[in-house]
């Protein structure tokens, strides 16, 4: 059935419309978690010319990274290779997060090597990986290194780099240095603002930090910002306290 449906999709037009019919088709078999097939999509395009590309194998190598397979995901970056597709930046990230996160930080550090070497531009996620490397590792200051230079460079820091940072120092019981990043990376973005206050209240209350709790639920009402049940329930209880 595959095969009949590969030979259709030869059939149509060259051009933008055939690639992306064949990079669908490719995208749909990894949702399927059917890579061997989707592998073969590949050889098809390679061998027919049909636009072949870094972008059509994302979807292959992401599958793989999701179900843990970087030994998997090596051995695609290699069939790129041998087909002449150059890996870009997106590929390499998908290998340096799942490196950072089990902080294999020697072979995360051969990927970044590799970035530097074939003059790839980094991006946000490059930096999110490394910070979470870095925090993982209990390098948090090495991190604050990072997410300087992530923000001097006009990358769009996400949530989850915060969150790494925020989960680092408290691991380390780094609570008034927590409340102090949250503080200062707030008024640029009011959403990342609401999310990250929040989730560092949950976390302090959890953590049985009542004083650094109250400055940062301080700060949300001071702003506006919804609290939640629970949250609100130990504001109110902690207010009457402090009277």
């Amino acid at each position: 059935m595959l095969d009949s449906l590969i030979q259709t999709l030869s059939r149509l037009d060259k051009g933008l419309p055939h690639k992306d019919a064949f990079d669908l088709l490719i995208a749909r078999l990894c949702k399927l978690q059917r890579t061997e097939e989707s592998l073969h999509v590949i050889e098809t395009m390679a061998e027919g010319g049909y636009g072949l590309n870094e972008a059509s194998f994302h979807p292959i190598v992401s599958s793989l990274m999701m179900k843990k397979k970087i030994g998997e995901a090596w051995r695609v970056v290699d069939r790129m290779r041998n087909v002449e597709v150059a890996l870009d930046v997106t590929m390499y990230n998908y290998l340096l997060i799942e490196y950072c996160f089990k902080m294999k930080l020697s072979e995360a550090s051969a990927v970044v090597k590799k970035i530097e070497e074939e003059g790839l531009a980094v991006d946000s996620r490059t930096y999110d990986a490394l910070i979470l490397g870095a925090c993982g590792a209990r390098k948090v200051e090495g991190a604050l290194v990072l997410l300087r230079s992530m923000m001097d460079a006009r990358f769009h820091v996400m949530y989850s780099t915060h969150s790494h940072v925020i989960n680092g120092m408290l691991r380390l019981g780094y609570y008034n240095q927590v409340v102090r990043f949250v503080m200062a990376c707030r008024g640029k973005d009011p959403m990342l603002d609401k999310e990250i206050f929040r989730v560092l209240a949950n976390k302090l209350v959890s953590l049985g930090r009542p004083v650094e709790a109250m400055v940062v639920l301080d700060e949300m009402r001071k702003r506006g910002m919804t609290f939640g049940e629970k949250l609100t329930e130990f504001y109110e209880q902690n207010v009457q306290n402090r009277n």
